[in-house]
């Protein structure tokens, strides 16, 4: 089978999954169960992320030879700075505190290893493509040389792999929340 094939049905299956979440969350949300679209949300989050991820990668890889792979290398520096950022919220106090109370020291042991993978990939995300978020994708620095000489610095392959271990790390999240939704009716 082909990566391009490989792609195109990890997209669909994504799509499909992210659909499905869509439907559940609105249930939930009908029938006041405000802590399960607590744990559907992070599901969600989960599976955005790593739709946005995989396709960027995608694009990177296809044109990787190019200035154009630069295009792509920014906007997936910038998906992967404001995700671990955004999932420090998603996976803070409330989303702790509902685990806690629900699934016991299990549930928080393992959410405990999960946030402590994150730390690291949060603080390498933040130095490595804190500045090209904030002077090239987010806010332009109005000096055009700064952008240019960010852009070239860029490393492509070194971003990929980033990505990589986020889509791994994000697939992890996922299989620890989709259990806790199983007995609620709302597994994606």
């Amino acid at each position: 089978m082909s990566q391009d094939s490989i792609q195109q049905r990890n997209e669909e299956t994504l799509s499909k999954a992210l659909l499905a979440t869509l439907d559940a969350r609105d249930r939930l949300e009908r029938s006041n169960r405000q802590d399960d679209v607590v744990l559907l949300n992070a599901a969600q989050f989960a599976l955005l992320f790593n739709f946005d991820l995989s396709c960027l990668v995608s694009d990177v890889r296809e044109h990787r030879a190019s200035w154009r792979a630069k295009l792509y290398g920014r906007a997936l520096a910038m998906l992967m700075y404001e995700c671990a950022d955004d999932l420090t919220h998603v996976l803070g106090k409330q989303f702790q505190d509902l685990i806690a109370l629900r699934y016991h020291e299990h549930g928080v042991s393992a959410l405990r290893s999960l946030l402590a993978e994150l730390r690291p990939l949060r603080q390498l995300c933040e130095e490595r493509y804190g500045p090209l978020r904030d002077q090239v994708v987010a806010h332009r620095d109005h000096n055009a040389s700064t952008q240019i000489a960010l852009l070239r610095r860029l490393d492509i392959e070194q971003a990929v792999s980033t990505a990589t271990d986020f889509v791994a790390w994000l697939n992890r999240l996922y299989e620890y929340v989709t259990p806790l939704l199983a007995p609620v009716g709302a597994g994606a």
